[in-house]
């Protein structure tokens, strides 16, 4: 064998061995599913904290007046309620199954895109 098809072949396998853990796909949790009542309660409690950091993070960066600020950081206690008022529902029986959680997801994801729609506020990325 060449050198050069040896050193081809080293480049080859060093590339799939140092491959990205990404490079697999995304991550899925259908394992974490049938969940307790209590577990997904405060994977919501989580979430809320965490949307409501990347909105005010959302609202320095748009250097909003203090009225359009109280304003939003009202609107998305609501759209927090709702959410949790969709929880509740799922939650009824003690577990949360992988199509309710899934539904909540979108649920919660269309209304904060419509929060922020409203507000005339971009998103981030990761949000």
């Amino acid at each position: 064998m060449s050198a050069r098809v040896a050193g081809l072949l080293v480049l080859m396998l060093l590339g799939t061995l140092t491959a990205p853990a990404s490079a697999s796909g995304p991550v899925r949790h259908d394992a974490d599913y049938p969940m307790s009542a209590a577990s997904f309660r405060q994977h919501l409690v989580e979430k809320a904290a965490r949307y409501r950091e990347r909105l005010d993070q959302t609202l320095q960066e748009h250097a909003l007046p203090e009225a359009k600020r109280a304003e939003a950081r009202k609107r998305l206690a609501e759209v927090i309620s709702k959410i949790d008022r969709a929880a509740e529902k799922a939650c009824a029986d003690g577990k949360v199954t992988l199509a309710e959680g899934k539904e909540i997801r979108a649920l919660s994801k269309q209304l904060r895109d419509t929060l922020y729609r409203e507000l005339g506020l971009s998103r981030s990325k990761g949000e």
